[in-house]
């Protein structure tokens, strides 16, 4: 799981349009749900779980399900800084999740 983790992080760089962004949120909303309770859920249902677990990361979640619902497979409008940062911050996350699994260690927030 670490490696399909870090590489969904690699790869977020170079998505350009709304759906593969939200494609590479749900995916990590999903990765720590199932990493953290062992549980398998929908990719929406991870993300309402995150965004209540993981609270600084709401506004790219709910972009994410906002663009999924919609549709933006084609929509190559820039990702807003704040959002590019979220997204970032919310890999990483689930990047230490997943490092800390493997290792051993118990405990995130």
């Amino acid at each position: 799981m670490a490696r399909k983790v870090l590489s969904l992080r690699d790869g977020a760089a170079q998505v350009v349009h709304r759906g593969g962004h939200a494609y590479v949120v749900l995916t990590a909303c999903r990765a720590l749900l199932t990493l953290t309770t062992a549980r398998h859920a929908s990719k929406a249902d991870a993300a309402r779980w995150a965004r209540v677990r993981w609270p600084r990361f709401r506004p790219v979640i709910d972009a994410a399900l906002e663009w999924r619902l919609g549709q933006a497979v084609r929509d190559e409008t820039p990702l807003p800084r704040e959002l590019s940062a979220q997204r970032d911050g919310l890999l990483d996350t689930v990047c230490r999740v997943a490092e800390d699994r493997t290792t051993g260690v118990v405990g995130h927030g």
